[in-house]
């Protein structure tokens, strides 16, 4: 019974561990998005159950747009990569 439990215990850790996209290297960043251009001016808020948002500024086409991302708890990309367009009006200062 024992052996049971921890065979168990170590399969959830290897399947959790196995969907985190967060790099154990500190050195190393995790990409937000990746699209040409540059991001700026990042934003993270969380929900009740530790899924986050992040969202941020993307130059394209001459204009900074407005995306938005969403991880769940385990850090997995829930949209698309590059996130979702929320505005891509004129931005003005």
């Amino acid at each position: 019974m024992k052996k049971t439990i921890y065979l168990l215990l170590i399969s959830f850790i290897m399947v959790f561990s196995a969907t985190a996209q967060w790099s154990t290297d500190p050195l190393t960043n995790t990409v937000v998005n990746n699209m040409p251009g540059s991001q700026a001016t990042p934003l993270i808020a969380y929900d009740a159950n530790g899924n986050f948002y992040i969202g941020f500024f993307s130059y394209e086409a001459g204009n900074y747009n407005v995306r938005l991302q969403y991880y769940n708890f385990d850090g997995v990309t829930q949209w698309a990569a590059g996130g979702i367009l929320v505005s891509n009006h004129t931005q003005n200062s």
